[in-house]
């Protein structure tokens, strides 16, 4: 036996396959826990997302302000930011998983390599015993070569697979944030350093903790001093009739909610006072399911008032 393995050992090409195969050597369990941390990162994203909107959710009862508006597009802005967040933690757990399988694959078909040339050695190895001892002896180098070029092959498809991976996250992810730090990144006069800025919201009565609705409070916008519609009042200071010597009326009709309307900014439109709008919501409670959020392209009936 011992003078088997030194012949076997005689097949000095098998050794540069070995040493071509150590350069791709990984930690693939390491790859696989990698890959289920980034996966863990993006569902607890995704119960946070659900969470944080819940919660947000019910901060807007009894806003009738502008200030209800802004706050809205805020929740929708940091919705679509961690969506975001979301997408590039999953783009990076699955160029994580495909790294990881390519080096499962290349170790498979390194493992099949070897048990191929381990049978075949073993044949060789015989024919040492025998009068063919030469041509056993050939026989092992050529088996060396053949499993170095197949080691070596492997490995070049393996390089070129990881390259190709690495190239794709890349133009996806890595290169897409450079390229945007780099136009986003202020210069010059323009450059700001925002870790010293403070910004003091303490005395905005926007900000103010007031008691809720359930307290007799009720958010309201403030009244604006809107220019009086013309012909809503003659020379005289009355309020001017129609030809049949009935009043005039405010409002009527029906009105097509547009992008960012409000209540009170119809009301403001009909009546020419915003603090009209409950009689908008009154007439229209079958429609409106929310007052606070109207819904684009509703059509609402418009109450007729006297001057």
């Amino acid at each position: 036996m011992s003078s088997l393995k030194r012949e076997a050992m005689k097949s000095s090409y098998l050794k540069y396959g070995i040493i071509i195969a150590s350069t791709a050597v990984v930690n693939i369990w390491g790859i696989a826990e990698a890959y289920n941390n980034w996966m863990s990162i993006y569902s607890r994203l995704d119960t946070l997302n659900k969470a944080v909107l819940k919660e947000l959710s019910g901060k807007n009862d009894g806003w009738i302000a502008e200030d209800h508006e802004a706050f809205t597009q805020a929740v929708m802005r940091f919705q679509g930011e961690l969506e975001a967040f979301r997408g590039y933690v999953q783009s990076v757990a699955k160029f994580t998983d495909d790294v990881g399988a390519l080096y499962r694959a290349y170790w498979i078909a390194i493992s099949r390599i070897v048990m191929a040339f381990a049978v075949a050695s073993a044949v060789a190895c015989a024919m040492l015993l025998t009068p063919m001892a030469a041509n056993g002896a050939a026989w092992l180098r050529t088996l060396g070569v053949l499993a170095t070029e197949a080691i070596a092959l492997a490995t070049s498809r393996l390089a070129k697979a990881i390259f190709g991976v690495a190239a794709a996250f890349e133009a996806s992810v890595a290169w897409k944030g450079l390229l945007q730090g780099m136009v986003l990144e202020p210069t010059g006069g323009a450059k700001v350093d925002f870790t010293k800025a403070k910004i003091d919201m303490s005395d905005l009565p926007s900000f103010q903790k007031k008691p809720g609705p359930q307290h007799g409070f009720q958010w309201v916008e403030p009244k604006k001093n809107l220019p009086e519609k013309y012909g809503t009042s003659d020379k005289l200071g009355q309020k001017p009739k129609s030809p049949t010597g009935q009043p005039h009326t405010l409002g009527g009709g029906n009105v097509r909610v547009s992008s960012g309307q409000s209540l009170s900014d119809i009301a403001a439109n009909a009546y020419g006072d915003p603090s009209e709008w409950p009689r908008i919501y009154q007439a229209n409670r079958g429609k409106i399911a929310n007052p606070n959020g109207l819904s684009i392209g509703e059509i609402l009936a418009i109450p007729a008032i006297p001057e």
